[in-house]
């Protein structure tokens, strides 16, 4: 529903106060949200702040995957 450059699959989201064209306008969203409401309908926004998939994986040309096995491999070594 954000604006985002799409180069995060949407998780990258240049303005949280405002609403995609591709959905079109602030206007039409309240109105989403004031007939929800009438409804007893409530609209839940998907929302995750600070996502950053090339700082999570270091790059983006590290897969997610050998991330995960590189965080899986310090916590194997570490003592409890």
């Amino acid at each position: 529903m954000y604006p985002s450059p799409l180069v995060d699959f949407g998780y990258d989201i240049s303005d949280y106060t405002a609403i995609d064209p591709l959905y079109r306008t602030m206007a039409d969203f309240d109105r989403l949200v004031s007939e929800a409401k009438k409804r007893n309908i409530q609209v839940i926004m998907d929302f995750v702040p600070n996502q950053d998939l090339a700082e999570a994986c270091g790059s983006r040309t590290q897969t997610f995957n050998s991330q995960l096995t590189a965080n899986d491999d310090v916590a194997a070594s570490a003592t409890v």
